[in-house]
């Protein structure tokens, strides 16, 4: 009997108690691991997610000597809206048709488009181009949506469901810290056009894999006339999430930036981002074995904190880089707890037929929060090159600042809702 079963036994359909305990055991994952069929939606999730963290660089990089780095950003920023755009939609779908009939139309249309990209980089027209990446970022398979939404029909007990969640944080750490590394690899030893030819093959197969699992080929959809009604933005809950979700992202795509501007070297930059990944996943791993409740008002007590771990960063702008390192592995350290935490409430929040439209919406919230972050960071730098500590400030500050006002809409929804644990 799956965790989605048993608790559809007890009335509750489709639900995760919010305030479920997270297994206390050393073993939590090794149990995770002997669940029939959750090695290999972890294994092949981030695989499908990979190129998500590949396509962006990928194409910048590819038409950057083609039409210069303004065109090339201008199309890898329709890439990324259409992603965004498109997200909600495919998660709605695969909610109605199942996700498997969804990650086999996305799994070819996706790598082809990308490919197309690739052929027609020498193309004199532009817009060929632009339509060729619109394409491949309207067609991007919503693998993680569909995922999260497959592993309560695969774990057996909501402490499972909690540690599976907790797992799927820290592979999206790792495919954003692994996929920049490979796609710097193929890129150095050959060309950018083989390094997208590369995320195209790698979502090929992961989405194939995932589309391929027994969970997926067993969920078919719901029907219209038996689906849930109304929209899921209406769950007050996941407005709630989604708001506090906008507040950490935007910050989280300032300090991408501010990052970068600190470091003097490329490769220091490099080094730094990956130390401030890691920082997430590994606390993620320790936070996805520990006995704690989840809730709202517990949630916003972690956003708190990642607002005080940010803001040393903005009081030490000119500190030296080992210092900086130490400060963004504390940074990084709330980020996957919160994850996790967002999932779960996530699942317990919404009907069972509208779950992957719900993980989808927070993958939209996240790519756009991310990206209207960094455009904030370069609205707030000066026009040129010299970024003085107090620039360094404004940013780590600003971005500290968003994420506590993200701690103050979920500890308001807590009072409102009466779920202050």
């Amino acid at each position: 009997m799956t965790a989605r079963n048993r608790l559809d036994a007890t009335g509750d359909a489709g639900r995760v108690s919010p305030v479920q305990r997270a297994p206390a055991s050393r073993s939590a994952y090794g149990r995770l691991w002997q669940q029939p069929g959750a090695p290999a939606l972890l294994t092949s999730s981030v695989l499908g997610r990979l190129p998500s963290s590949m396509n962006a660089l990928g194409l910048l990089l590819l038409l950057r000597d083609r039409d210069g780095i303004r065109t090339a950003a201008l199309v890898v920023a329709l890439f990324t809206l259409a992603f965004a755009a498109a997200s909600p939609v495919l998660g709605r779908l695969a909610d109605r048709h199942g996700p498997r009939s969804v990650l086999l139309a996305t799994g070819v249309a996706h790598p082809l488009a990308l490919v197309a990209v690739v052929l027609l980089a020498d193309a004199r027209s532009t817009a060929v181009v632009v339509v060729a990446a619109v394409v491949a970022g309207a067609t991007a398979p919503p693998v993680s949506a569909c995922a999260r939404a497959l592993w309560p029909r695969v774990t057996t007990t909501p402490e499972t469901l909690a540690t599976a969640y907790a797992a799927d944080a820290v592979a999206t750490e790792v495919v954003w810290i692994a996929g920049p590394l490979l796609l710097g690899l193929v890129v150095a030893v050959a060309s950018p056009a083989l390094a997208v030819l590369v995320a195209a093959a790698l979502a090929l197969v992961g989405t194939l894999a995932v589309a391929g699992h027994p969970a997926a080929r067993a969920l078919h959809g719901q029907p219209a006339r038996t689906a849930p009604r109304g929209h899921v933005l209406a769950v007050p809950a996941l407005r709630a999430l989604i708001a506090a979700e906008v507040c950490l992202t935007v910050g989280l795509g300032i300090i991408i930036v501010a990052i970068p501007t600190y470091a003097s070297e490329d490769a220091t930059a490099g080094v730094l981002v990956a130390v401030w990944g890691i920082g997430s996943a590994v606390f993620g791993l320790i936070a996805g074995g520990l006995s704690w409740q989840v809730g709202f008002g517990r949630l916003a007590w972690v956003y708190l904190a990642a607002a005080l771990v940010i803001a040393p960063l903005a009081l030490l702008p000119g500190a030296p880089v080992v210092v900086v390192a130490l400060l963004l592995v504390l940074a990084g350290a709330p980020i996957a707890p919160v994850n996790l935490s967002t999932y779960r409430l996530t699942a317990a929040a919404v009907p069972a037929g509208l779950s992957t439209s719900a993980f989808a919406w927070l993958t939209t919230v996240a790519t756009v929060g991310m990206s209207a972050g960094s455009a904030v960071a370069g609205l707030l730098l000066p026009a040129e090159d010299q970024v003085g500590p107090g620039d360094l400030r404004l940013l780590y500050g600003v971005a500290a600042a968003l994420t506590g006002l993200g701690a103050v809409s979920l500890a308001r929804h807590a009072r409102r809702t009466g779920t202050v644990r």
